[in-house]
């Protein structure tokens, strides 16, 4: 396991880089459902509850040991939604979420994410166009606090906020070359594919 550990090489000043010294081990449950609701309508999707085990210790170079160790309980799901409105139209939505989790250093929020998008086919199924939308609330971020540097006789505390991507959106056309329909899969027909 490697996490960004910080170091006082000098009075006041923090270095900040990634050390590897622990190992984690997890163990919990997994439990997924995929159904299909009616005809054209498609439901899945998956939760994972489980335990993380962390233990480490790590030595800077003139000082004491520090220990890493942990415990957290976690918690992590996704469902998506495939739809087809009408022959050819498809809607398709995906949502995932990672709850609060407790780190060597400290704790990290939860974060949650959904990506939407919406296509139809054109020319009998010889082209598709579809318009997506990436983190449609724009929370894909998290926030993580060091509440600790491993060492019991100091006092340290960092808090930073992450973001993996802001929300965007695109719209694409695809034409088919050498592909009948059935081949294609009528492209997308029934909302089984990603776009």
């Amino acid at each position: 396991m490697i996490e960004n550990s910080p170091t006082d090489p000098q009075q006041n000043i923090r270095v900040r880089r990634p050390i590897n010294f622990a190992t984690e081990k997890s163990w919990g449950i997994e439990l997924s459902a995929d159904q299909e609701i009616a005809n054209s309508l498609n439901l899945n999707g998956s939760a994972n509850l489980f335990q993380s085990d962390t233990e480490g210790s790590f030595t800077p170079e003139g000082a004491d040991t520090r220990i890493y160790d942990s415990r957290s309980e976690n918690f992590r799901a996704r469902m998506r939604i495939r739809w087809e409105i009408a022959n050819g139209f498809n809607y398709q939505a995906s949502l995932r979420y990672r709850g609060p989790n407790d780190t060597p250093q400290g704790t990290r929020s939860g974060m949650t994410m959904m990506d939407t998008g919406i296509a139809k086919d054109l020319m009998d199924g010889k082209a598709k166009i579809s318009l997506n939308v990436r983190d449609v609330f724009n929370a894909q971020n998290f926030q993580n606090t060091v509440l600790t540097d491993g060492n019991p006789n100091t006092n340290y505390y960092s808090r930073s906020e992450y973001s993996w991507s802001s929300r965007s959106a695109s719209l694409s056309f695809q034409y088919f070359f050498g592909r009948d329909d059935q081949q294609q899969g009528g492209g997308d027909r029934g909302g089984r594919g990603d776009y």
